[in-house]
């Protein structure tokens, strides 16, 4: 996973981002948890807080009840927003059909309401698998008060941008310089530029036993994944995590 540091934003075709710095960084070592008491343990595990946003459109309604079943239930708020309202399920309605825009108006309206309850944002698409716990410990030793902006990384000629099938995750700092510029169409274009994109078949060290986030996923694979992760354990492997992070009272999850 690699780590932005976000300075001044410029989206769009011909520009260069400015004054950002790649950082490739790890979890938190278990011994560094270990070195903590109970209390403190209890006290850092309910520190991390993460706000999950799922953008939906009304022909994805087989992967938006998935994602609604499965693992945004472990996020400590989800919330999914739609290019339009649809009466199936709740979600907030953007009003738009184009997956820049709706991304835009949806940041928006996270920083507007929740600027003062989150300080983790998950930005996910709805054939994106997450496991927040993996998330929260990853997020562990990060100062949200910095501007992280987390994700997968990918190059589109001299581009380098974080891909949202993977999901993008935003610091409360970096949320709020987004916002600042989100109305500036200089730097921040309404409509979004037409990018290639070479996806990378990544076989070698595939794949992490602290994976956070699945990408291209049929509703039935979340079940399944849903299954792997959260109920199914061999006989004699027992799992002594010095952390545990709870999902929200009364999400109903596994």
């Amino acid at each position: 996973m690699l780590v932005t540091l976000l300075g001044h934003i410029k989206v769009g075709h011909g520009t260069k981002a400015h004054h950002h710095e790649h950082h490739h960084i790890q979890a938190p070592n278990k011994e560094d948890v270990l070195n903590l008491s109970e209390g403190e343990r209890v006290e850092l595990s309910k520190s991390i807080r993460v706000y999950c946003i799922i953008l939906v459109k009304p022909k994805d309604l087989g992967h938006w009840a998935a994602a609604r079943e499965t693992w945004s239930k472990h996020c400590d708020k989800a919330e999914f927003y739609s290019s339009e309202n649809v009466k199936v399920f709740d979600s907030v309605s953007v009003n738009a059909n184009d997956l820049w825009a709706m991304m835009r108006k949806a940041y928006k309206i996270t920083y507007e309401r929740y600027k003062d309850e989150f300080s983790w944002f998950f930005l996910a698409y709805p054939t994106t698998f997450a496991i927040i716990e993996n998330l929260k410990y990853f997020l562990l030793k990060k100062d949200p008060s910095q501007p992280f902006y987390i994700g997968h990384t990918v190059k589109s000629g001299d581009l380098e941008y974080v891909d949202g099938e993977g999901g993008i995750v935003l610091s409360i700092e970096s949320l709020r310089r987004l916002s600042g510029v989100l109305g500036d169409p200089d730097k921040c274009p309404e409509q979004e530029e037409a990018m290639s994109t070479h996806p990378q078949q990544v076989v070698d060290g595939c794949c992490s036993d602290m994976a956070i986030t699945f990408s291209g996923l049929a509703p039935n694979h979340m079940h399944v994944m849903m299954y792997g992760v959260y109920r199914l354990r061999p006989y004699g492997h027992s799992y002594s995590d010095a952390l545990v992070f709870l999902p929200p009272p009364g999400s109903d999850n596994d």
